[in-house]
């Protein structure tokens, strides 16, 4: 009997071993398995999204740099910020990428999406505009978080309810294309003014473009940094880098409200002087 009860007691720990060893659930949803999420339209802007234990930890915007590479263009402090795994959203695709980080002070990188693709699916590469003056009517475009009550006649990719299954949240990514006029070609900030810039090369003056929307958008653009701002024929003017936040000021007329309306890009030539260092990336 003792042995018949010591070889009971062991057969069931065995049996509730294996069963504890048995195949892991996979808890994915259908979008993740799939690498995929639903986007109704085309456009050559990307969501870029850096994760930490599966979850958005930082997000950005990206543009298509190099179709037959997978090469994304977007701005170097979207990137920096810690994470665990580095995620391309692209006309209803989710690839797998990473970031290099190339100048030492422009606010620029390359994205290189690692997971498989065809060059067929993506629209044509970004064209470099040659001139930009002020009073240039330009686009700038890219992904970032809305407010629902915000989300009106907008095109939403409900990335963090269908990817992500964060339900019950009232903000969503919106794709924006939000028309300014250039009026600095050559504005002159120092390094350490622009969100996350390089503490060493803090004092480094450098030269953006400064726009006016044509709109108060309300509140923060962050999100759409690292997204194309273009001219009327979609040609690449420069990178989304910061923006001068809304502020209240104090007068001897009284309270004057600053509106979200002042933002800066980083040059396409600084984006392009890159191009021959990219040029071996396989």
């Amino acid at each position: 009997w003792e042995m018949s009860k010591t070889s009971a007691l062991s057969l069931f720990f065995i049996c509730l071993f294996l069963a504890g060893c048995g195949p892991v659930q996979d808890k994915r949803n259908v979008y993740q398995k799939e690498s995929r999420y639903p986007q109704d339209f085309k456009t050559d802007v990307a969501l870029f999204v850096k994760e930490r234990n599966g979850l958005p930890w930082a997000t950005g915007s990206a543009f298509l740099l190099n179709k037959q590479k997978g090469l994304f263009g977007t701005a170097k402090h979207v990137g920096i910020h810690g994470g665990d795994e580095c995620k391309i959203f692209f006309n209803g695709r989710v690839y797998k990428s990473f970031l290099l980080k190339l100048p030492p002070i422009a606010d620029v990188a390359v994205i290189k999406i690692e997971s498989k693709f065809n060059p067929l699916d993506f629209p044509e590469s970004v064209r470099f505009s040659r001139k930009i003056k002020v009073g240039d009517k330009v686009f700038v475009r890219g992904f970032h978080p809305h407010p629902g009550k915000l989300q009106d006649v907008k095109k939403i990719i409900p990335v963090l309810r269908q990817y992500y299954g964060l339900l019950g949240r009232d903000d969503e990514f919106v794709y924006d294309d939000l028309e300014g006029r250039v009026v600095d070609a050559a504005k002159k900030i120092e390094n350490k003014q622009i969100k996350d810039s390089s503490e060493t090369l803090a004092d480094i003056t450098v030269g953006y473009i400064e726009l006016l929307m044509s709109q108060d958008h309300e509140f923060s653009f962050g999100g759409l940094s690292g997204g194309p701002t273009v001219n009327e024929k979609g040609e690449l003017v420069g990178i989304n880098s910061s923006e001068v936040q809304a502020y209240l000021e104090l007068t001897d007329r009284g309270l004057i409200y600053h509106p979200w309306t002042t933002f800066h890009l980083v040059p396409a030539s600084e984006l392009e002087k890159l191009m021959p260092l990219i040029a071996n990336i396989e």
